[in-house]
């Protein structure tokens, strides 16, 4: 028998729960609340200042051409600072001698004597001769060895560069391949540089993943609840689950790293004979480590951004954050490629307008200070910035006395101006890996968004612990 035709009428449709990658943007506006962008801009503070002394407990061993580079041996870096050593306009004559009999050779050296000759020659040579001055200067700066920490600051802020660049311009191929030498350049630090890669590696990791859960954490608050909290509150918060943030990444670079070192010992097998045989015929079991290995590498790449707001979220223990991130990737793959496609292409939207703001601040600044007088402090350092480039291109600048003094302190606010930057950056990558998770949890275990861990409950859990439920009176 048929049944009648039966209306329907809708009254409402959910949008915002059918296409859930309508919440995507939030994560934008999230990413520009001060405190966030503050607690960002303190951890690069952190990891600058501690690089910084890493280069000067350990000298320059890089070359001038960054990772991967040797300082040049003594007779042909003599032989690249030759023209300027010869050249009386810029070094004086006894100088030049004693720099090139010096023993080591140092392009710093060669740079004071430039500045110094510079400096002691009468107001109107000065004036004639600053363009040359300042063309040696760009020349000895291609030249300075560098620091590994400054090394790899600038290989890090190049590539990100470079991704923006190839993104702005379409460019998919660019984009894997900054990220295919991003990964080649960190198993140059782990080969070269071995001690570096563990040491302040682990101190990298440790200060900007509880740096990122403290802003996942009120990131996470405020788009779940509404609930502004302190960042005092926040890190306290990231500090007492340090280890679960932690160990969530820390966990599968062991279990790799343990597999690598298992392969390692087999394969001396392969070396020794008639040992080798036997290495042969077990060979198949490494390529069975090798790919569980692989697919372990490539699901925590994919996943590890999910890692730190699992914690934050749910105040999860470290299993518990990787299997989420793991089973929301797994189970829902498209959606976390669209997801995170989206806020890959916000992201870059938001980071050419912060920088362009930036920009547009410095010369700005620049330009009205000086609008009335021309202060040589502000006509060297204080302008020409562009969204690539928001420090001074060159570091020797030609001033002296009080105006050097007023030169370092302008670059130093440039500096604080190209931190905040990178603060939001950081930011933005908390916010957004967060509303990411919150997205995902609600696609794959259908959980509203307003539900998160708050004090009181249990951990990993929304179930209320025994203490709230005894303030309740549900327990006598």
């Amino acid at each position: 028998m048929n049944e009648p035709h039966r209306s329907v009428v809708v009254d409402q449709v959910n949008w915002s729960g059918i296409l859930l990658i309508s919440r995507i943007p939030r994560a934008l506006a999230l990413s520009f609340q001060p405190s966030r962008v503050v607690m960002g801009f303190v951890i690069v503070v952190l990891l600058m200042a501690t690089g910084s002394i890493w280069d000067g407990l350990f000298g320059k061993p890089v070359g001038a051409a960054g990772l991967g580079s040797l300082r040049p041996p003594r007779e042909v870096l003599l032989d690249q600072v030759r023209p300027i050593l010869d050249n009386p306009t810029l070094v004086r004559t006894d100088r030049a001698e004693a720099i090139a009999a010096a023993d080591p050779l140092r392009v710093v050296d060669v740079r004071d004597a430039v500045l110094d000759t510079w400096r002691d020659k009468p107001e109107e040579d000065q004036d004639r001769d600053r363009a040359e001055v300042q063309a040696a200067l760009a020349q000895l700066a291609t030249m300075a060895p560098m620091g590994v920490f400054e090394a790899t600051a600038e290989a890090v802020v190049s590539h990100c560069y470079g991704v923006l660049a190839a993104a702005l311009h379409f460019d998919f191929a660019g984009i894997i391949a900054q990220f295919a030498d991003a990964a080649r350049l960190i198993g140059l630090l782990v080969r070269e540089h071995l001690l570096f890669a563990v040491v302040f590696g682990a101190w990298t990791l440790a200060v900007t993943m509880i740096g990122l859960t403290a802003i996942s954490r009120t990131a996470a608050c405020q788009f779940a609840a509404e609930q502004y909290i302190a960042w005092t509150t926040a890190l306290a918060f990231a500090l007492k689950r340090w280890i679960p943030t932690l160990g969530s990444v820390g966990l599968p670079l062991l279990a790799i790293g343990l597999g690598a070192l298992v392969l390692a010992v087999g394969g001396l097998l392969l070396a020794v004979p008639v040992l080798n045989i036997i290495g042969g015929l077990i060979y198949g079991l490494a390529l069975l480590g090798g790919l569980i290995a692989a697919c372990l590498i490539l699901l925590t790449l994919v996943a590890c951004g999910l890692f730190v707001p699992a914690v934050a979220v749910e105040s999860a223990d470290a299993p518990d954050a990787l299997a989420r991130g793991f089973s929301f990737v797994r189970n829902r793959p498209l959606h976390w490629i669209v997801y995170v496609l989206a806020a890959f292409i916000q992201g870059l939207f938001g980071f050419v307008i912060v920088s362009l703001i930036a920009a547009l601040t410095i010369n700005f600044t620049a330009w009205g200070a000086g609008l009335f007088v021309e202060a040589p402090a502000v006509a060297a350092v204080a302008g020409e910035a562009d969204i690539a480039h928001l420090l001074p291109a060159e570091q020797g600048w030609p001033l002296e006395g009080t105006h050097r003094v007023t030169g370092g302190l302008l670059v130093l606010w440039r500096t604080v101006i190209g931190g905040m930057v990178a603060g939001w950056v950081l930011s933005y990558l908390a916010s957004a890996m967060t509303v990411l998770y919150f997205l995902m949890r609600k696609a794959t275990d259908d959980q509203d968004l307003e539900e998160i861990w708050q004090p009181g409950l249990i951990e990993s859990t929304m179930a209320p612990g025994r203490a709230s439920v005894e303030e309740v009176g549900d327990i006598p």
